[in-house]
Parts: C-alpha cells; structure tokens; sequence
C-alpha cells in the first residue's frame, strides 16, 4: 500500500501542479504557467540563436457582450480564442490566456513576420469558428506582435511589456474608429 500511497500523493501534486498554472474555463496556461513555459522557450531559442515572436491579443468591447448576452456567452468567446490559439500553435509555442480578456502566444522559431503570418491564420479561424457556432456577435481583437530582440529585451516581462504596448495602440485605434 506504500506504493499505492506515493502514487496518489504523485498523482495529487500533478493536478495541484496544473491547477496553479492551467486557466480552468480555457484549459490553456495561466499567467504563472505562461511565464514559466515562456522563460524556457525564451531561454531555449536564445541558445539555439532561434528567432522567437510573442501575440499578444485583447477581446475589444468584451464588457458589451457579457452584458448585452451573459457571462455563459462571454466565457463561450473567450473558449472559442483559446481553442483557435490550441489549433494554430505548435507544441514548441506556448499559449495563454493571462487576464480576464487577455491573451498570448509565444511562438518559437519565427520572427514578427512570421507572427503576423500566424495572426492572419489566427483571425480565418476565428471567423470560421464564429460562423459555425452562428455567434450573435463579432469578436473583435487588438493584437501586438513583437519579436525578441536581446539588444532591446533583457526578459521575458520587457518582451510582454512591449507587446501588451503595441497591442494597447491598436485596441485605441479601434476605439476611436466609433
């Protein structure tokens, strides 16, 4: 029974483990999970002198559908996102929902460019899935895409920083369109 003991200990530190870094509505990483997965992607493509890209990405006028349909139909969006995100990004990338509306991705291997390649195919596949799901509304999104540049970041949290900037630029471009 000592072994059946340590097992279930195992097993109960590997759902704990997973509770403080997986988010529970979307089932992708949290902010401490994104950090620590992110850190060591960030470390490995340094290593390597891999081009490494981080999404940032923010639900516009999320507020207004949790209003105007409900907080079951905002967590329906923000389920859709990350499902969208879990589909286009590879097992190297890391992604995460890291506030209320707020998500990033961590993408290995691929410089702004190619990043903006994969937000292009992010947003088809936001669509389809919208029109499939026959959503009463648009989701909008801002987004930022910032490479790693070590002469311009000393960390993950100065890349984060300058992504969340660009992505806050946009978000009140959109606003300002109204």
């Amino acid at each position: 029974t000592l072994l059946k003991d340590l097992a279930a200990l195992a097993e109960r530190e590997i759902e704990l483990t997973q509770l403080a870094n997986e988010d529970e509505l979307t089932n992708i990483s949290n902010r401490r999970g994104f950090k620590i997965q992110a850190n060591e992607c960030l470390r490995h493509c340094t290593r390597r002198k891999l081009p490494v890209c981080v999404i940032y990405i923010d639900v516009n006028e999320f507020k207004q559908i949790n209003d105007k349909f409900g907080h079951a139909e905002g967590d329906r969006t923000l389920s859709i996102i990350a499902d969208c995100m879990r589909a286009l990004c590879r097992d190297s990338d890391v992604v995460a929902r890291v506030g209320g509306d707020e998500f990033v991705a961590m993408v290995a291997d691929t410089t702004r460019e190619g990043g903006e390649r994969v937000l292009l195919r992010f947003r088809a596949l936001l669509e389809d899935m919208c029109r499939e799901q026959a959503l009463p509304y648009d989701i909008g999104l801002s987004f930022g895409v910032v490479e790693f540049d070590p002469e311009r970041h000393s960390n993950l949290a100065e890349l984060m920083e300058e992504g969340d900037q660009l992505m806050y630029k946009q978000k009140k471009k959109a606003r300002s369109v109204f």
